[in-house]
């Protein structure tokens, strides 16, 4: 009698061969078969079995087809095939370079194995994911690849990323991942008893993670607690992409086949109406499962009971039954089951369950409604909002969510009272109407009156007010002097005072500060719009878009002092204001412009280079290619692709615009033109022209601002790249002091500005003229003033620290350098897309240490050289760091 397991096995390689067949051919094909073995009947019962799950698998890609079929189906092919699995690999064992450790465990689609395999003298732990059931049906097949194309796609720090793929004989696809020794992050976050906002943070890391695939077309579609692993170093990875989708796909069968898939394999207790009801998934779909998770995390509960074995009923009620609030669910715990809602609590850090449910009151409970509402169109439009939102928290600043949800219960309301409530409308509005014309008619003559009266004086005065500035060019009255503009300004501001009208005094001072925001007098930028602000503020009868104009204006002088939360803060105020329809589409792309370029300030790269790429396209086809919105717009796009270090993308766009010529009047907008120019020649490596054309915006700079302005210092920090380009140092040098010199006057001692200016003259000193030495005073500077007024985990301010630390490594300060190191490390494995920076941290790193090396120093060494060596020329200081210190390593160890 055979074993069941060599049953299975003769029975997969039959049921391979079955399918090749006619149907009409296939039972006389087994019957003959299976009567030459030991155990005829067991060995025909088994092919069966697997053709009825395969032929019920393909028709259930049909979108007719019931999910539960499908799940019917799979489910038990799948259970037959991981109990009977011949081809399981025992410990020892090879999978392509990888050795088998152990079974980590089985599912729907295969086995996962830990594995390791040798690399660069040192061993890499994988976990390696192999085809279970692999010839039962082609969707196994298709599923897993699917998997491990969507993962080559992903790489960031909170996704397990893929490390390898293959396949086993015959035709048994497999892949590799990270291998992460980590705990569910709700097991996690319940045995270190983490609070509220430790839960928040961590989630947020996760919601990256989730918005970064979306950015990259990647739907998740089985967000739960089992595929959120958090590893040693509290950090949250996301795995497990085996029904992902992807948002833009190809279309055709390969689509159809992921959603008849992610029917049949979605976990119920997160899954959203839209899968169990097989209609379309998108982002909602995740940020629903994100909400369910979060649920988890802050209330213990999940929104929805799962224990429901009918499908029909669970799907029932997890498409219409309305989760409970979170605070209502603790609540209600606690009067059922109080010693399950006091461990609840204890293990969020509250003391008690009525505790916890007054955190979650609020906003965590309109956070969490939002995600888990049953219309996808009624969810967080995207996870980077969600996150906005839990990041409000933390900073206990307003919620978003806020706005929408009285207006969505409602709408609720309305649409059951729909016959009730129109009747009473209608007789209100009749009686409002009444009330409100003899009201009105009698005030409107007045009020007209007055407003005229009011426009009439105001019209005196701002005449009067122009008329006494420009006197002072009156020679009796500039006794032989010819004032410029800065000084005909502070004349101004002194005439301000004497103007009764408070209206007119706000529209003054509100051009001032515009005029003093294009001179970078920052301070009068500030004094002149706080007036305009507080005046139009105090007004009974204020113009709503002149209001807007301040606060849009505060924000853009906030910005400029480098006090970015406050800038945010204005931009809400408007954006809050923004009445609705077509009217108000001019000043919503105003807003947009400068929240993206917030965005680039705050090193908030990705959201920047999202928003622009938005407001690019609404610009060209609002205004067209030539409007100077379209042109400023493209211009703030470029500039922040050239932050992200994306220079050819940014020249391509730079290149579609209108090209000003040189021949044209010298004014600021020619200046910038030219200038931006200059740098597209500057990165295609034509510097001649290059610096003709800075030459040339610099000459009209100073012409128009003279020496201390930011337009005349960006001219000369141009000219210095320029000959950074060429290898001429020295000279680069002093173009970048002059350029740091003019930015120190113009925005004080410790700006962002001047960090970033210490910066590059302490880099160009370090790395190209070999001056540790000299360097070291501008990197601390630039780390002193980084520190100071930006936030912490600043991409500008770790690119300070590294440069700091290289400079005082070559010092023989190892321990200064590794203190100013670390940090900077920290925030390059966080930030998507510091692939190459991170690879420069982590070399250093091991450059810093005493040898001998362990066998993990010398891989991280050895793949940091890598990825240096393919990002960087064979000439550039960085990568010529890196490769002498392995050299210098590899010496020692020889000895």
């Amino acid at each position: 009698m055979q074993t069941s397991t060599s049953v299975w096995s003769q029975a997969a390689d039959l049921f391979a061969r079955a399918l090749e067949l006619p149907a009409a051919q296939r039972e006389a094909f087994l019957r003959e078969q299976c009567a030459a073995q030991p155990d005829p009947a067991a060995l025909y019962d088994a092919v069966q079995r697997l053709l009825h799950a395969h032929e019920s698998l393909d028709e259930s890609t049909d979108d007719s087809a019931p999910p539960e079929r499908w799940h019917e189906a799979a489910a038990a092919a799948a259970e037959d095939w991981i109990e009977h699995d011949a081809e399981r690999l025992s410990p020892g064992s090879r999978a392509g370079p990888f050795v088998i450790e152990r079974e980590l465990g089985a599912g729907g689609m295969g086995r996962v194995y830990l594995a390791r395999r040798e690399i660069d003298q040192g061993e890499q732990r994988v976990a390696l994911k192999v085809a279970a059931f692999h010839r039962l049906a082609p969707q196994v097949r298709q599923r897993l690849r699917r998997e491990r194309q969507l993962l080559a796609s992903l790489e960031h720090p909170n996704i397990a990323r893929l490390v390898d793929a293959g396949d086993l004989a015959p035709d048994r696809p497999y892949f590799a991942m990270e291998y992460v020794d980590g705990e569910p992050i709700l097991a996690y976050c319940d045995a270190r008893e983490l609070s509220l906002r430790a839960r928040i943070a961590l989630m947020l890391q996760v919601l990256a993670a989730v918005e970064y695939a979306h950015q990259r077309l990647v739907l998740h579609r089985d967000l739960k607690a089992g595929n959120v692993l958090v590893d040693g170093q509290g950090r949250p990875k996301l795995l497990d992409f085996g029904i992902a989708k992807t948002l833009a796909g190809d279309g055709g069968a390969t689509d159809a086949a992921a959603t008849a898939d992610a029917q049949s394999f979605f976990s119920p207790a997160s899954a959203a109406p839209e899968q169990v009801l097989g209609a379309a998934t998108g982002v909602a779909t995740d940020i629903y499962a994100l909400g369910t998770l979060m649920y988890q995390l802050f209330a213990g509960e999940l929104p929805l009971a799962t224990a429901e074995s009918n499908p029909a009923l669970l799907a029932h009620a997890i498409a219409n039954t309305v989760p409970a609030l979170p605070s209502r669910a603790v609540a209600q715990l606690e009067k059922h089951d109080p010693q399950r809602a006091l461990r609840i609590a204890r293990q969020r850090h509250a003391g008690s369950a009525a505790a916890l449910s007054r955190q979650l009151q609020g906003d965590l409970d309109t956070i969490l409604a939002r995600c888990l509402r049953k219309e996808p169109a009624q969810r967080y439009a995207s996870v980077e909002r969600l996150a906005a939102d839990l990041r409000a928290v933390l900073e206990s600043r307003p919620i978003a969510a806020r706005h929408g949800e009285t207006l969505y219960r409602l709408g609720k309301f309305a649409r059951r009272h729909t016959v009730a409530l129109s009747l009473a409308a209608a007789i209100c509005a009749i009686t409002f109407g009444f009330l409100t014309y003899t009201v009105l008619q009698s005030r409107q003559l007045a009020l007209a009156r007055d407003r005229a009266e009011a426009r009439r004086v105001q019209a005196e005065q701002v005449t009067q007010f122009m008329v006494d500035l420009f006197r002072a060019n009156d020679p009796e009255q500039a006794l032989g002097k010819n004032p410029g503009a800065r000084e005909l300004l502070a004349r101004g501001s002194k005439r301000l005072q004497r103007i009764d009208d408070p209206e007119t005094r706000a529209a003054l001072a509100f051009a001032i500060a515009d005029i003093d925001l294009s001179l970078n007098d920052f301070d009068g930028a500030e004094r002149h719009s706080s007036d305009a602000l507080k005046l139009r503020q105090a007004l009974p009868q204020t113009d709503p878009k002149a209001l807007r104009q301040t606060y849009l204006q505060r924000a853009r002088v906030a910005a400029a002092r480098a006090e970015y939360a406050q800038a945010q803060q204005f931009l809400d105020q408007v954006e809050q204001r923004l009445p609705s329809g077509a009217a108000a589409i001019d000043e919503s792309l105003q807003i947009q412009r400068q929240r993206a370029g917030l965005y680039q300030s705050q090193a908030r790269l990705e959201a920047s280079l999202k928003l622009w790429e938005s407001v690019d396209r609404e610009h060209q086809q609002r205004y067209g290619g030539s409007d100077p919105r379209s042109i400023e717009a493209r211009h703030g796009w470029t500039s922040a692709l050239r932050a992200a270090g994306q220079q050819a993308r940014a020249a391509q766009l730079e290149a579609q615009l209108p090209v000003v010529s040189a021949e044209h009047a010298d004014t600021p907008v020619v200046a910038k033109a030219i200038y931006r120019q200059a740098l597209q020649h500057r990165d295609a490596g034509n510097y001649a022209q290059a610096e003709r054309l800075a030459r040339e915006a610099l000459r009209i700079d100073l012409k128009l601002h003279g020496e201390n302005h930011g337009d005349t210092a960006d001219a000369f920090n141009a000219l210095g790249t320029i000959e950074q380009g060429r290898g001429d140092y020295a000279a680069a040098v002093d173009y970048l002091q002059r350029s740091m010199q003019i930015k120190r006057a113009v925005n004080g001692p410790a700006h962002p500005r001047v960090a970033g200016a210490q910066f590059n003259i302490g880099l160009m000193r370090h790395l190209y003229l070999n001056d540790p030495a000299g360097a070291e005073p501008h990197l601390r500077k630039a780390v002193e003033i980084g520190a100071a007024v930006l936030p912490s985990r600043h991409l500008n301010l770790a690119f300070y620290r590294m440069g700091w630390a290289m400079a005082l490594h070559d010092l023989h300060r190892d321990a200064d350098a590794r203190a100013a190191l670390a940090p900077a490390r920290e925030v390059f494995e966080s930030t998507p897309g510091q692939t190459l920076n991170l690879a420069l941290a982590r070399a250093e790193t091991v450059c810093l240490s005493a040898p001998p090396l362990s066998a993990a120093q010398k891989t991280e060494l050895a793949q940091a050289l890598v990825t240096v060596r393919a990002e960087q020329a064979a000439d550039h200081p960085k990568r010529r760091r890196v490769e002498s210190c392995q050299a210098r390593l590899k010496s020692i160890a020889a000895r």
